[in-house]
């Protein structure tokens, strides 16, 4: 009997230890509410700049037709429509060589690695205003999705269909995290010129959208991490409930057996 007792008691207090609270779950508390949350260094969110293995759509729309039929060509690694219009007279996806270039019809090989789109644009409005007078030019970036692996509902790659994606944006992708999704541990890899950088994040804290990194880019990896004795974690006082009812349970039959 007491040994059943002291079971009872284990298992409750098991439960209480284990059920995963509010401070845990939520998002953008105050810096009042979460007193172990890292802070953040304020930062806005900078262009996305072009690296070799990236690729481009370029959409080159001249606003009179003699003006497109002038430009109407095949590029050495794009693919066009076999009906061109005024409206929508070139549309081509570009390749970023190993060397930082594409190859462009009319102007040849050109250096876009290190460059943002918005450079890119200007570039090509230059150097095709020689040959067309009077366009719209469209530059945006084929290869645009981010990872979103680990502890969330539905991780893989995710198509980015924004000009700006925030942290819990990408997060939203992934259909949100898992029950058991570390929020206060969250871990963005980002590839750069000098090497991958890991940077990690506390997503219940209000002080993230100050931080570098809230602005996610093309390729970068979320990675969200496990809450440790995933097995004994509850969500609520209900799955508390459950357990000591069910612990309650197994006390009366053991002790009506040793009756």
């Amino acid at each position: 009997m007491k040994r059943a007792l002291q079971f009872l008691i284990l298992i409750l207090i098991v439960s209480l230890s284990s059920c995963v609270t509010n401070k845990k779950m939520n998002y953008l508390q105050s810096q009042e509410a979460i007193k172990d949350s890292m802070s953040y260094t304020p930062s806005e969110a900078s262009p996305y700049v072009l690296r070799a293995g990236d690729e481009l759509y370029i959409d080159v729309k001249p606003l009179y037709e003699d003006g497109a039929r002038a430009f109407q060509t095949q590029g050495k690694s794009g693919s066009s429509s076999s009906r061109m219009t005024p409206s929508s007279a070139y549309f081509y996806t570009y390749p970023i060589y190993e060397d930082g270039t594409i190859d462009y019809p009319y102007v040849g090989r050109i250096k876009v690695a290190g460059l943002t789109m918005e450079e890119v644009r200007e570039y090509l409005a230059e150097e095709i205003g020689e040959y067309v007078q009077g366009m719209t030019i469209i530059v945006k970036l084929a290869s645009n999705y981010v990872n979103v692996l680990g502890e969330v509902k539905s991780p893989g790659r995710k198509q980015i269909t924004t000009e700006k994606l925030n942290l819990f944006e990408a997060i939203a992708l992934a259909g949100d995290l898992a029950p058991y999704g570390k929020r206060m541990e969250v871990k963005v890899v980002r590839e750069t010129k000098n090497g991958p950088i890991i940077k990690t994040f506390d997503m219940r804290s209000e002080d993230i959208i100050n931080s570098e990194y809230y602005w996610i880019q093309p390729g970068d990896i979320i990675y969200v991490s496990r809450i440790k004795g995933q097995f004994f974690k509850m969500d609520s006082f209900t799955d508390i409930l459950t357990v000591f009812s069910s612990s309650l349970s197994l006390l009366i039959l053991v002790i009506s057996f040793t009756n």
